[in-house]
């Protein structure tokens, strides 16, 4: 149908732009050195793990458990608010099925209002003036 070819466009570059923003994050991942530390939630214990899986979800090497290893790019807070809803759709529920509300403070309010977080969301720019400032 030809009427459905421009969205269609749309959205398969959408897609592209996406996979690009994926494949920069994994770029930078992939150059970081070191190693960082990470508590796995389930035993509790700690372990070594190479800076570039910072953002990866391995296996706990004490109890075998999957464990995050936390990304210093990522706020905690809405990752776990992402994790949530993604626990919520593996389980088969809609999104119709599931009331979330999420409360943000501190540094999670900054990170949802910063311009860049908003433009993402809708090709726009955040109401919010860039000097206000957050208790």
């Amino acid at each position: 149908n030809p009427e459905h070819v421009e969205p269609a466009k749309a959205a398969i570059a959408a897609m592209h732009e996406e996979v690009a923003a994926v494949r920069e994050k994994q770029k930078v991942r992939a150059e970081r050195t070191g190693t960082v530390t990470a508590g796995c939630e389930e035993c509790g214990k700690s372990s070594e793990w190479p800076a570039s899986s910072m953002g990866t979800t391995e296996t706990c090497p004490h109890c075998s458990s999957f464990m995050d290893v936390p990304d210093p790019d990522v706020n905690k807070g809405l990752e776990r608010v992402a994790r949530l809803l993604n626990l919520y759709g593996s389980a088969g529920l809609k999104a119709s099925d599931v009331k979330v509300a999420v409360v943000f403070h501190g540094e999670a309010t900054k990170t949802v209002l910063a311009d860049a977080a908003w433009g993402d969301c809708s090709n726009a720019t955040n109401a919010v003036p860039a000097s206000t400032t957050f208790a």
